[in-house]
């Protein structure tokens, strides 16, 4: 679990607990705050990002993984944004009104 957490983290470029929820499997979802204390974690405006010393290799290595599993994380990653950004459409659209 504190292998895998730190793994999926490293998809997205940047993660707050949502982002992270959603590329982390359901039992480590609840690790985003220890993730954030991680030393090669930056956190910056309530947003964590990896350090790309860090970064790189864990994405080389997840390349060598499941593709299935690592496909899936980025579906989930997808779906998230896209909600994002419809979310702030329809706010967006309301102001403009």
């Amino acid at each position: 679990m504190r292998r895998a957490t730190p793994l999926a983290g490293a998809l997205p470029r940047h993660l707050d607990e949502d982002v992270f929820r959603a590329v982390a499997d359901e039992a480590g979802a609840d690790l985003f705050g220890w993730l954030r204390a991680l030393p090669f974690v930056d956190v910056l405006g309530g947003r964590a990002r990896y350090h790309e010393v860090v970064r790189a290799p864990m994405l080389r290595l997840q390349r060598t993984t499941s593709v299935d599993c690592r496909r899936a994380a980025h579906e989930r990653l997808a779906r998230c944004h896209t909600a994002r950004r419809e979310a702030g459409s329809r706010g967006l659209t309301r102001h403009l009104r």
